[in-house]
């Protein structure tokens, strides 16, 4: 097929004026159905069927571009009747009946935000209202000089969008601390072939979906999908297989709000004209990407994210269920080491450390071991900066209340604080979830006590930081939390009455209503009489790291020595609520 037919028949609108308003022009013909959901459609199975015949997908007009809002109750779709131009129809749940309530000429693919509220139609965008869609806006000088058939937006707010040409480019920008950068190109996991177009990121960033002609193919344009990586690199494209791809031009995938279903539209123009041409959208159960998730890691080494090292762990035994310090003579030395944090590639080993036989010649370094050509590498990157925490995407360092970002070339960025939310509170730790959320502590309260807040990062922008409930605000000395990458549970340290000694390490499970459950002491097996603090779990969630005070090394010492322990994680699984 020649693309540039398609564009002519379809996108050529796009040089039309932009309607100020969505028209509201109701159409009479409503479909009443038993059965509410997808527009009363039987749901498919594992093998694609046509999506509402007659009703969308018909015989004698071409539609394309299917997706629905979320909350399910609006289907927004592109509808080319021959002799006429392209229309973005609407159907919507209405009275529990679904109707068609408007067509109005066609300005852009829609793409609706994982929270309703925008609609996204390349390089501009709509807000909605009590009373519609909003007039378009552009999304910014960023976005204005490329030519943008479809953009959409993860929950995080990333942006993923492409570029209309014959090679085609797949482009990212992320909301960074309530900052939209600048666009990136993906690599070439997914930037290769012809024709890639029409990205689909998934809410939580797990996959990416689009469509491209490459070499391997079935005929035209095939779908492909990538997953993440747990260091947050994008694995190989897979093509979406023979059971959604055909000869034709299958393209546009996404999954709707409800992570249900698979849409994507099929499309052939004939060299004959329209009336040979046949465009109609497809929908088919969305475990079809689970299965090819399956797939992918079967592609993969069975040793989650150490497989690919020859010496994990800095080449150390593993421990079992009692704690063991951390690599001796190699991390944990006479001196002071604190904070230990691995890369979800577990190929990179950052601590704190303290170096100097005297007292009066002692200081920080910031140290981090790393894994090159089958060995462990140790350099000293500067002097102390903050305690490290790598977010679970291996893209940003914390280190309190500033951080750092990966650049394209692998390395570090220049240190760049985290902004105005955060500029008055003296965060000594803050480590991340993988939906952004933010958990910290707060160095020198009055009377020792210690607040452990939270930010969370909620439609892209990032919420005023809170407290946490009595549950983990107890107590004194409270710190140091570690919040897991689900969200799951949290742990820190602090002191109660009913601990051990010094500061112990604490753990709360998430509740089914959201809420938080009670502290919950680690145990004897980590907590002594002396300080344990600063815990995390490894990415790879197969071990414990924390601290612990062992007392002074020399009698004269003005500090006690501070070692770094670990232990199997499977004591904080023996912890969860049943």
């Amino acid at each position: 097929m020649k693309k540039n037919n398609f564009i002519l028949i379809l996108i050529g609108i796009l040089n039309l004026t932009v309607y100020n308003i969505w028209s509201q022009q109701s159409n009479s013909n409503q479909i009443s159905t038993s059965e509410n959901a997808y527009l009363g459609q039987q749901p498919p199975g594992l093998t694609p069927e046509l999506f509402a015949p007659d009703m969308i997908s018909t015989k004698e007009h071409l539609e394309i571009e299917g997706v629905f809002a979320p909350g399910m109750k609006e289907f927004y779709f592109t509808r080319q009747v021959q002799g006429e131009k392209p229309k973005t129809h609407v159907f919507q749940l209405k009275n529990n009946t679904w109707q068609e309530s408007y067509a109005i000429p066609r300005t852009g693919e829609v793409a609706i935000s994982t929270d309703g509220n925008t609609m996204y139609l390349g390089n501009e965008y709509k807000t909605r209202k009590n009373s519609g869609w909003s007039n378009q806006k552009s999304l910014g000088s960023s976005f204005k000089k490329y030519p943008i058939m479809r953009l959409t937006a993860s929950s995080k707010s990333t942006y993923v969008f492409d570029e209309r040409d014959t090679i085609g480019t797949i482009r990212y920008s992320r909301l960074v601390n309530g900052k939209r950068e600048t666009p990136r190109t993906f690599t070439k996991e997914i930037n290769t072939g012809t024709w890639v177009a029409h990205p689909f990121i998934a809410p939580d960033e797990s996959y990416i979906i689009w469509d491209a002609e490459r070499k391997g193919g079935y005929g035209d344009s095939d779908l492909y999908i990538s997953f993440r990586k747990k260091d947050g690199a994008w694995g190989p494209a897979i093509n979406m297989g023979k059971e959604i791809n055909s000869k034709y031009e299958d393209a546009f995938g996404s999954v709707t709000p409800d992570g249900k279903y698979f849409f994507f539209h099929r499309v052939h123009i004939s060299e004959e004209g329209f009336a040979k041409s046949h465009a109609n959208i497809y929908w088919v159960d969305a475990k079809v990407i689970e299965n090819l998730k399956t797939k992918a890691k079967e592609q993969q080494p069975s040793n989650k994210g150490t497989a690919a090292i020859q010496n994990p762990y800095l080449g150390q035994k593993p421990p079992g269920r009692t704690p063991e310090r951390f690599a001796p003579g190699i991390v944990a030395k006479l001196n002071w080491e604190y904070g230990g944090t691995f890369t979800p590639d577990m190929k990179e080993f950052y601590f704190l450390r303290e170096v100097g036989e005297k007292e009066e010649d002692k200081k920080m370094e910031f140290v981090v071991f790393q894994y090159k050509d089958n060995q462990w590498e140790e350099s000293v990157i500067s002097p102390r900066v903050g305690q490290p925490f790598i977010a679970p995407d291996g893209r940003t360092m914390h280190l309190g209340r500033r951080y750092k970002e990966r650049t394209e070339t692998g390395e570090w960025s220049e240190i760049k604080k985290l902004g105005s939310l955060f500029e008055e509170i003296r965060i000594m730790r803050l480590t991340a979830s993988s939906k952004g959320t933010y958990v910290f502590d707060e160095v020198g309260m009055p009377g020792g006590n210690g607040i452990i807040r939270y930010s969370r990062l909620i439609d892209g922008k990032r919420e005023a930081p809170k407290p946490f409930e009595k549950q983990i605000n107890t107590g004194k000395m409270n710190a140091h939390p570690f919040i897991a990458p689900d969200e799951s549970y949290i742990l820190w340290d602090g002191r109660r009455e009913s601990g051990f000694g010094n500061s112990d390490i604490y753990v709360s499970f998430k509740q089914p209503d959201g809420s938080w459950g009670e502290a919950i002491n680690l145990g004897e097996t980590i907590n002594t009489e002396a300080w344990e603090a600063a815990a995390s779990v490894t990415p790879d969630g197969k071990y414990l790291f924390f601290n612990r005070n062992v007392g002074k090394v020399k009698a004269t010492d003005k500090y006690d020595n501070i070692d770094i322990f670990w232990v199997d994680a499977q004591i904080i699984e023996k912890l969860r609520p049943k």
